[in-house]
């Protein structure tokens, strides 16, 4: 561990801005280097979280450096160590994670009236950012085994859309945190991991034979798929349901959202997401394939799109919901959370200066909002709500803090615009409470876009 550690702390070379994500035992915060003041990302990993181990952040720092530098992968530049926490510093990618990134720049091509719409072309051209940034990996023995949207991100929030000729508009791959140093002749490995929907059938198929540089190929398959026609080969209510579906490998192509895709596209995918990983591509290979270099369709698909845009707020609103039942599992736990979350509202309006309200996450007819109530249980009562359309998450502070303002552009005349007006807060000092308010700001800030889409 010492010969990886940089010797001296973080701040010496850099100045911490302010918060801008979190883990689930670590948080994200822009970094300025003190002298070229270039942005970067810190990520602060907390020694004293029950699931961490030095071994699995020295896994994942000395996975990284094996990837090294490549256009399409966030590169690790320095880890440094202090009483508390690890600090990683890596490269920034600020702009969103995948499928975010595509509706936004779809949908700000529109705004601009631009004739650039989305297509099999615009797929492929995504796509061969990532099977390049995944080939980069296996040519250095690495499996990254957890190849998902949401470590898909974009380095510059630019919004806009990618150009055929501008193939390598940066799109990276981000979170070594479940990968694996293998190499083809290794023993395979064995150990169950990774995302239900992306997981390949050799990784939780039994009797478990092992695995290899395959299982990152079918993840690939997957999220084709899903770009290509707006939503993913495998479903279900719980994971057990679709990691049954998943253990079939049956790909099904259904009428009429897979009726105007080309064969190509439908033989991309099944290529990809064959059952005996002996019969999938290499990465390499695929790059050198006809679809992803420059022959998939141009044909304009907005079907897909819309598609797209109502499968991701679905899917937004569901991590929503699995936070908030985490939220209400933690809050049983007298020990961990003594009284719940408590909400002070600072409006002056109030009698009072500081007045508590416990906080709900709640459907009401039909519209996603937080009301607060003069107590827990059956017979509470509702004395305010704010809707989620009209609010805007702030921050979540380290100890564990989160403000809610109300949205400027949406009600520019308010006269709390651009102001906190809610504080959560919760009793307890110890991590998993601080890691459960965490969870709060996920839930919120992934049904805010929900209900945005909603609204649209």
């Amino acid at each position: 561990m010492e010969a990886m550690v940089t010797a001296g702390a973080v701040t010496d070379t850099y100045t911490v801005l302010h918060q801008i994500g979190h883990g689930a035992f670590s948080a994200v915060y822009l970094l300025q280097h003190n002298e070229t003041k270039q942005n970067f990302a810190l990520k602060r990993v907390s020694k004293s979280h029950r699931d961490f181990t030095e071994d699995g952040l020295l896994s994942e720092c000395r996975i990284m450096q094996l990837v090294g530098k490549h256009a399409n992968i966030v590169e690790f530049l320095a880890l440094y160590e202090s009483e508390k926490s690890f600090d990683i510093v890596q490269e920034l990618s600020g702009g969103g994670e995948l499928f975010d990134i595509i509706i936004q720049r779809v949908e700000q091509a529109l705004d601009r009236g631009e004739d650039r719409p989305y297509s099999e072309k615009e797929v492929a051209l995504i796509l061969r950012q990532v099977v390049s940034a995944v080939a980069h990996c296996h040519a250095n023995n690495v499996v990254h085994r957890d190849l998902k949207p949401e470590n898909i991100l974009e380095a510059d929030n630019d919004g806009e859309m990618i150009r055929p000729e501008d193939i390598d508009t940066p799109l990276k791959l981000a979170d070594f945190g479940l990968a694996a140093e293998w190499s083809t002749g290794d023993e395979l490995l064995l150990d169950p991991c990774g995302t239900p929907e992306y997981v390949a059938p050799e990784v939780i198929n039994r009797p478990r034979k092992g695995y290899g540089f395959e299982v990152d190929v079918w993840s690939i398959g997957v999220i084709g798929y899903i770009l290509i026609c707006g939503f993913p080969p495998f479903f279900g209510d719980t994971n057990a349901q679709i990691l049954e579906m998943v253990g079939k490998a049956k790909i099904d192509f259904p009428s009429p959202e897979w009726d105007g895709v080309s064969q190509e596209a439908k033989d991309f995918v099944l290529q990809l997401c064959c059952l005996d990983p002996a019969d999938r591509p290499t990465c390499e290979a695929l790059l050198q394939g006809e679809w992803l270099g420059g022959g998939a369709s141009p044909t304009a698909r907005p079907d897909a799109f819309s598609r797209l845009m109502e499968w991701n707020a679905k899917r937004k609103f569901k991590a929503a919901v699995h936070a908030v039942e985490l939220v209400n599992r933690v809050e049983e736990q007298a020990h961990v959370i003594k009284r719940g979350f408590l909400v002070k509202n600072k409006l002056k309006t109030m009698r009072s200066a500081s007045v508590a309200r416990f906080v709900v996450l709640t459907n009401r007819d039909n519209r996603l909002a937080l009301t607060y109530h003069d107590k827990v249980g059956e017979n509470a009562t509702v004395k305010g709500e704010l809707p989620l359309r009209g609010a805007k998450v702030v921050t979540i502070s380290a100890n564990g803090k989160l403000s809610v303002t109300v949205n400027k552009k949406l009600y520019p005349k308010h006269k709390n615009a651009g102001k906190p007006i809610f504080f959560f807060a919760t009793e307890a000092t110890d991590e998993e409470a601080q890691a459960t308010m965490a969870g709060w700001l996920s839930a919120i800030t992934a049904a805010m876009a929900a209900d945005d889409a909603a609204e649209e």
